[in-house]
């Protein structure tokens, strides 16, 4: 990535007429979609910049056959958000699980019923750095399981990010565009990976890998990704997830992610009467969907962000009850 700012691009489209929508599934092409059903039905569509990361996710709103190629810069990874029937490359549709198409694959998708969808156009050479291996032209791959869901997760969030916060052509700050794309690469990680088996470190050398970790931190954000860290210290991501493993018991991003909200936490109690606010402290530790942030926050320490942060502004730390709710 190159060190100008990231932006969060945001684009809704809202389509009656379904050869407008071919063209808003970034990276296949030519993409044609033939309805299944007659009558008019709506598509909507949301489309979302991370650099040279894209997501769209959208409802066709009716049954369709859709088909095209990957273009040959870019891999393709696809997943249904909601349940419903159909198949992609002859394989039928699975909630837990995730399409791979290397560059260069066809892709034949037929939707039995509506389907809500989401698609990531990553460039081949990510592609490959994420996988550990080249994923070979034409190839489609299956992943199932928890790495699926939690990539779907993570989506949902982004879309609802888009929907809730973003108008039309609107942008958000670059600190949440950074850490949106920070997270989602590392969840495409895990996704492309499945099947791979787990690096292992002893407990001297995770020590060794785990204290260079927490010195490049210092200089790469509050929530940096096993592929910020390996790219600062030269070592590969998969190494500094063993070490974290090994060392922690936890993954890399939980790791970071509770770090960050004890400083969030601490932030909100030290804060002076109408210094900042709850969104401000979020984005600053890296947190991109405050309402995540706030349902990890209460989690931990009991009471909303917002409560914190009116306590302390009335000097009235901890929150009584009634201020808790």
């Amino acid at each position: 990535m190159a060190d100008r700012p990231l932006q969060f691009g945001v684009r809704s489209l809202r389509l009656q007429d379904h050869s407008e929508a071919e063209s808003a599934v970034d990276g296949v092409e030519p993409l044609v979609v033939d309805r299944l059903s007659p009558g008019a039905a709506t598509a909507e569509f949301v489309q979302i910049e991370l650099g040279d990361v894209a997501v769209v996710a959208g409802d066709y709103g009716s049954p369709i056959h859709s088909r095209g190629l990957v273009r040959s810069d870019q891999a393709l990874v696809g997943l249904q958000m909601a349940p419903s029937p159909g198949h992609w490359n002859g394989r039928p549709f699975r909630q837990d699980a995730a399409w791979i198409y290397g560059a260069g694959a066809e892709h034949d998708g037929v939707g039995l019923e509506p389907t809500y969808f989401a698609a990531v156009g990553v460039p081949a050479p990510l592609a490959d750095a994420l996988r550990g291996d080249p994923v070979t032209a034409g190839q489609v791959q299956l992943s199932t399981g928890p790495h699926a869901e939690s990539l779907r997760v993570l989506l949902a969030d982004m879309v609802d990010l888009a929907r809730t916060t973003a108008t039309r052509s609107q942008q958000l700050e670059p600190q949440v565009a950074t850490t949106a794309r920070a997270a989602l690469i590392d969840r495409l990680a895990g996704t492309l990976r499945l099947g791979h088996g787990a690096q292992r470190l002893d407990r001297g050398a995770a020590a060794r890998v785990v204290h260079s970790c927490l010195q490049a931190a210092d200089h790469l954000g509050p929530q940096p990704s096993p592929l910020d860290l390996g790219a600062a210290l030269g070592l590969t991501d998969r190494r500094i997830r063993a070490a974290f493993n090994e060392w922690f018991g936890v993954p890399v991003a939980t790791y970071f992610r509770h770090r960050a909200l004890h400083a969030a936490h601490r932030d909100l109690v030290h804060a002076r009467s109408g210094e900042t606010t709850v969104a401000t402290v979020a984005v600053r530790w890296g947190f991109w969907h405050l309402g995540r942030f706030a349902q990890r926050y209460r989690h931990q320490f009991g009471v909303p962000p917002s409560v914190t942060l009116t306590a302390t502004k009335s000097r009235t730390w901890p929150p009584s009850r009634s201020e808790i709710g």
